[in-house]
C-alpha cells in the first residue's frame, strides 16, 4: 500500500461532496466544520467548485461529482481530500473516476459512511485512505471537535512514526441536536459513560490488514466489480458499522450472514463492530446486535475462536477514531486496542 504524505501546516486541504448535498442545506454547520478544520490543523481550505451545490443538482451530476474529486487529486497544492459528510450513491461516481490521476498522485482521502464505496476503490488501486471524521459529521462537531476524534486523526494523518488507538474513556454521543438551529452549534452533546467496546469472543491477539466500512454502504457494492477481491478478506480484520440501529439486529444479522456465505469468516483473523449510528436511548437494544453476531460468526459459520468485538469506538458515532485501509494493525483482546505502524 502507498501511504500518503502527512498533512503538515500550512498546507492545502480540499472539501468534496461525493453524495449528499447536506452543505448546501445546513451552510451554518459547514462553516463551523471548515472553522474547526482550520483551527485545529493550521490548513488552508480549497472547496472544490461543486461541493456546495443542492443536493439535487448534485444527484444528478454524478460526473460533475468526480470531476471534483479528480481535480482535487491532480492539484500539485491539495495535500489532502475531506468529505463534507457522507450519503447514499457515492459509487455513481467511480465509473467517471481517473484512476492514473489518483495513481499518479496518491494523497490522504477522509470520510466515512457512503464514503465506503470511494476508499473500496482506492484500498483497490493500492492507496491507503482513512475511514474518519467529515467536515459536518466530525470536525463540526457541537461546541467544537471531541478530543479522542482529534488525537486519532492526528496520530493517523499528521504524525510519523506507531500509532496507537484505545477505547475512548470520556463517554459517547449520538444525542440529536437540529442542525438547522445555528444556536445548537455551540451546546456541547451529553455524553454517556454505558456501552463500551465488547470482546464478544476469541482468546488471542492478532494482527492483519484493515478493510471494510459502512455496511449499508458495502451492501451496494456486494456482486459489483467495485466490491472487495476474495482475496483481499485474506488475514484480514475486518471493520464493519450501521449507519442506523433503527434498520434492526435482523437487517444486521442479514449482512453478516452474507460475509459467512461467500466465506469471509473463513479468511480473516477478527472482525470489530462499530457503534451504531443515530439516536437511541436504550442501551439494551445492542445486545440483539452481539447475540446475532456471536450467532452468526460462531454457531452457524462455525468460528468460536475467531476474535470479535462489538460497540468500537468507529464510524456513526461520538468521539471516533480514524482507521487506515490496508494498514496491518495489530489487535490486543486484553485492553481492546489497534496498534499500526503508520508508515
Amino acid at each position: 500500500m502507498i501511504i500518503p504524505n502527512k498533512l503538515k501546516p500550512q498546507d492545502t486541504v480540499a472539501t468534496v461532496s461525493i453524495s449528499f448535498g447536506t452543505a448546501n442545506i445546513f451552510p451554518n454547520r459547514y462553516t463551523a466544520g471548515i472553522n474547526e478544520l482550520k483551527k485545529k490543523f493550521n490548513v488552508s481550505v480549497k472547496e472544490m467548485p461543486n461541493s456546495l451545490k443542492s443536493h439535487q443538482w448534485l444527484q444528478d451530476h454524478p460526473e460533475a461529482r468526480a470531476q471534483d474529486l479528480i481535480n482535487a487529486f491532480e492539484d500539485e497544492n491539495v495535500k489532502a481530500i475531506i468529505c463534507n459528510i457522507g450519503g447514499n450513491d457515492s459509487v455513481r461516481i467511480i465509473p467517471y473516476l481517473n484512476d492514473d490521476v489518483i495513481k499518479n498522485n496518491p494523497k490522504i482521502f477522509l470520510g466515512y459512511s457512503d464514503a465506503t464505496a470511494i476508499h473500496v476503490h482506492l484500498y483497490k488501486l493500492g492507496i491507503t485512505s482513512y475511514y474518519g471524521p467529515t467536515v459536518m459529521a466530525g470536525f463540526a462537531e457541537n461546541g467544537g471537535m471531541q478530543k479522542y476524534s482529534y488525537e486519532c486523526l492526528k496520530q493517523m494523518i499528521c504524525e510519523e512514526g506507531a500509532a496507537k488507538f484505545y477505547p475512548n474513556k470520556e463517554g459517547w454521543t449520538n444525542e440529536f441536536l437540529d442542525w438547522g438551529k445555528p444556536e445548537n452549534q455551540l451546546i456541547k452533546r451529553k455524553l454517556n459513560t454505558e456501552c463500551k467496546p465488547r470482546l464478544l469472543q476469541g482468546s488471542k491477539n492478532v494482527s492483519g490488514h484493515l478493510i471494510g466500512g459502512c455496511m449499508e454502504s458495502l451492501e451496494l457494492l456486494k456482486g459489483t466489480p467495485f466490491f472487495f477481491r476474495p482475496n483481499d478478506f485474506n488475514g484480514a480484520i475486518l471493520f464493519l458499522e450501521l449507519s442506523d440501529i433503527n434498520l434492526g439486529s435482523n437487517y444486521f444479522m442479514k449482512c453478516l450472514r452474507n460475509y459467512g456465505l461467500m466465506g469471509v469468516f473463513d479468511k480473516i483473523s477478527a472482525l470489530i463492530i462499530g457503534r451504531p449510528g443515530e439516536f437511541f436511548d436504550d442501551m439494551s437494544r445492542l445486545d440483539a446486535f452481539d447475540e446475532y453476531t456471536k450467532r452468526v460468526v460462531s454457531t452457524e459459520f462455525n468460528h468460536p475462536e475467531l476474535p470479535v468485538i462489538s460497540r468500537m469506538d468507529f464510524g456513526h458515532t461520538e468521539p471516533m477514531m480514524t482507521l487506515p485501509y490496508g494498514q496491518i494493525a495489530k489487535l490486543d483482546i486484553n485492553d481492546l486496542s489497534l496498534e499500526f505502524e503508520n508508515k
